[in-house]
């Protein structure tokens, strides 16, 4: 199904919704399987993101109330979540509360600490920029509100 095919579904049972938008998001290669699987179950409800690439790539920033249609490995659109909180932290001060929702390794702040350590490293390369423990994160909150 298509980004626009499922948000029209979803307008149908949903009309009240009918002016607002939505932006599209995929996990891109790193485990994405795995974290759709946990996020359409509900399992995986935080997601962080480095805070420089927002404005080096142009994107604007997550927004409270927001709608994100998810895209499955093969691009396909399966489920709309919902944005309920957006907080920026410097990557040492993110909690273990956050690390066990974005349910990352064995969920603890440890393995999170590990895991997106090197994935950011690894996105911070594309623009020759080097990772440090003070960058600003950007820890989004969302549930699954509707499943196509």
């Amino acid at each position: 199904m298509t980004p626009k095919e499922l948000w029209q579904t979803f307008l149908e049972a949903h009309p009240v919704h009918k002016k607002e938008t939505y932006r599209i998001f995929s996990y891109g290669n790193f485990q994405s399987r795995t974290l759709f699987e946990l996020t359409q179950s509900g399992l995986k409800t935080a997601h962080s993101s480095l805070y420089c690439l927002y404005e080096l790539e142009e994107i604007d920033l997550p927004e409270i109330n927001q709608w994100t249609i998810l895209l499955n490995e093969d691009g396909q659109a399966s489920c709309i979540l919902k944005t309920h909180g957006v907080k920026i932290s410097p990557f040492i001060d993110v909690n273990s509360a956050h690390a066990k929702n974005e349910c990352l390794g064995d969920a603890t702040l440890t393995s999170w600490r590990k895991i997106q350590m090197a994935f950011f490293k690894e996105q911070l390369r594309k623009y020759h920029l080097s990772f440090d423990h003070d960058m600003l994160i950007v820890l989004e909150e969302f549930e699954v509100f509707y499943k196509g």
